[in-house]
């Protein structure tokens, strides 16, 4: 089964309902729950959304979002390692480059996304939700 780490504004794009991005990051969190997929989040992925759930739309939301997402998701560790590597080889954003070296030393198949562009493009796949909702219901 393919691993995946989901970007922060993935998980927004559905708890929000953000259109266009809605459907195919909710594709994406179905997928995960169908076993269909490993989905993982950092502790970085969960405070942040949790936050930004709480700034955007409330409290309520925000807290239910980090207890159900214990029972969909997978958690990878945020190390020293892929700190000092975000740090060394600063790209456009060190919050992305957190992500970007988090999910590289946890040898994700993919990292899930919005914004390509704020990222790297070396030794991870970066896809969008609608891009590897249509890898996985083709395989």
């Amino acid at each position: 089964m393919k691993c995946a780490y989901i970007d922060c504004n993935i998980l927004l794009d559905f708890l929000l309902q953000r259109e266009p991005y809605a459907y195919a990051a909710g594709k994406l969190i179905e997928l995960t729950e169908q076993q269909k997929v490993k989905s993982y989040l950092s502790p970085l992925t969960l405070a942040t959304t949790h936050y930004l759930l709480g700034r955007y739309a409330n409290k309520k939301l925000a807290d239910a979002f980090v207890g159900d997402a214990i029972g969909v998701f997978q958690f990878i560790d945020m190390t020293a390692l892929s700190t000092k590597q975000a740090i060394a080889h600063r790209y456009k954003d060190f919050e992305d480059d957190l992500h970007y070296y988090t999910a590289l030393a946890g040898s994700m198949d993919y990292m899930v996304t919005r914004n390509k562009k704020d990222f790297k493009n070396e030794g991870l796949q970066l896809v969008t939700a609608e891009e590897l909702v249509l890898i996985i219901e083709h395989q």
